[in-house]
């Protein structure tokens, strides 16, 4: 009896602990699953180390670290780290799944990429900065200088050319017969004179020419024949073809005897003339003119009608040098008389600067009159300078 109680003793024993020994594996499961839900989804406490084999065997859940994967899923060895529990943040699932990404396994490849979200919501500006970023473009400019745009480089307005200019030579002439006498006299004259000449357009191939002229004329042997001339001339210059200009104008000249003043001569001439100029060569250069001249003078006798033909054949081998060959027919009706005269001569020019020259020259005369007691034979020889200085 006493044996039978004590295995029933035994056996309530017995029944009393297998009650006591389900327990105790639900609760220790229970924990377990708490305290995996806690390790899960709050911030993960190791540094660098693998998680204890109860957690690393959680098929459900992948856990990302610092740097690497979990191994212990392929090659089964436990590690086992002692978490920093004071670090562990627990809080809602929302907030940390937000927090992390799990990572994404590439085929044949075991690495494991982490991406902080939270550091990524906050580089990227909210809605409402939206207008402070689109403020902030570059190719919106510097906020103070404004918008720099490169501007195409304006091309320089082309100087004014000048219209006035002022003239000034000094000439020197020499003749065997100065008078064209028929006793010739070799003389000389000296010429110095000013010009002040003004060409102002009127149009595009349309040019108004005024001058005023001043000269002075000083015989070598015989001053007593020296005098003074003043001259006045108005014309209208036009571009008649592409190298070819007509002139059509009119000129008042005086001259005064040197001593005393008085006026011995006046003439009033109206004129027209034609000139062109042709290239042959790239260096060679024709030039032709053409010269109409009605004089009325005062004493009639030297009132004219003349047509006068040049002809210049002029090489320029150097910028500043040039040769010519020049010839001149002029053909005058007077009122008593008429005359024909010819000059060959050749000529030597150069250009000192753009605005000066000097030249030289030397050729003969001959020619015809009506009146007996002229001749135009003779030597003509002359030098000079000149100068032409734009003024406005």
């Amino acid at each position: 009896m006493i044996l039978k109680n004590k295995n029933n003793h035994d056996n309530s024993e017995d029944d009393q602990a297998y009650p006591h020994q389900i327990k105790t594996p639900y609760l220790a499961t229970l924990g377990h699953l708490i305290l995996l839900s806690t390790l899960t989804i709050s911030k993960p406490a190791w540094s660098g180390c693998h998680p204890i084999d109860s957690i690393s065997h959680q098929p459900a859940v992948s856990l990302v670290f610092s740097g690497t994967e979990n191994q212990g899923n392929t090659d089964h060895e436990k590690q086992h780290c002692t978490p920093n529990l004071y670090k562990v943040k627990i809080g809602s699932s929302g907030e940390v799944l937000s927090s992390f990404v799990v990572s994404e396994r590439s085929s044949g490849s075991s690495s494991t990429k982490v991406v902080d979200r939270s550091q990524t919501s906050q580089a990227k500006p909210a809605s409402g900065d939206n207008t402070s970023n689109s403020d902030s473009n570059p190719n919106d400019g510097d906020p103070e200088l404004g918008v720099l745009r490169l501007r195409l480089q304006e091309k320089p307005p082309t100087p004014r050319k000048p219209t006035v200019y002022l003239q000034g030579r000094v000439s020197y002439f020499r003749s065997d017969n100065i008078f064209a006498g028929v006793d010739p006299v070799d003389d000389g004259l000296l010429r110095p004179g000013v010009t002040l000449l003004a060409v102002p357009s009127l149009g595009p191939d349309t040019k108004l020419i005024t001058s005023v002229s001043g000269n002075l004329v000083r015989y070598g042997d015989r001053s007593q024949l020296d005098y003074n001339q003043l001259k006045v001339k108005l014309g209208v210059r036009q571009k008649l073809l592409k190298r070819t200009y007509g002139e059509l104008g009119w000129s008042n000249q005086q001259l005064f005897k040197q001593e005393g003043g008085d006026r011995f001569a006046h003439y009033n001439s109206l004129y027209f003339r034609l000139s062109r100029r042709d290239w042959l060569v790239k260096n060679l250069a024709l030039d032709t003119s053409y010269k109409l001249t009605l004089r009325f003078a005062d004493p009639d006798t030297r009132s004219k009608i003349s047509n006068v033909f040049r002809a210049s054949l002029a090489y320029y081998p150097y910028p500043r040098f040039k040769a010519a060959l020049n010839y001149q027919l002029a053909l005058s009706d007077y009122t008593t008389r008429y005359d024909n005269y010819h000059q060959l001569i050749g000529r030597v020019s150069y250009k000192i600067s753009s605005n000066s020259q000097i030249y030289l020259y030397g050729g003969q005369s001959f020619g015809s009159s009506s009146n007996s007691r002229i001749n135009f034979d003779g030597t003509v020889f002359g030098t000079g300078m000149s100068f032409n200085l734009p003024l406005f």
